[in-house]
């Protein structure tokens, strides 16, 4: 299982992986993307979509991974 939470404790978001435990995680430079290591010797990603930015008067939304 892979659960994203803020620090505070919400979660927002919740997967079931069934590539067994994930044994260890590491996030990109920018913090927009983990990638986790499983027991099984398979590899799950994961994005942050829905993150929205706002500087002066423009507003950028992440929709998708990568857009």
């Amino acid at each position: 299982m892979l659960k994203l939470c803020d620090k505070t404790g919400w979660t927002y978001s919740f997967d079931k992986v069934d590539n067994g435990s994930i044994m260890s995680l590491g996030w990109s430079s920018d913090g927009t993307i983990v990638a986790g290591g499983c027991g099984n010797g398979k590899l799950t990603f994961g994005y942050i979509v829905d993150r929205t930015l706002t500087y002066n008067n423009m507003e950028c939304t992440l929709n998708e991974d990568n857009k």
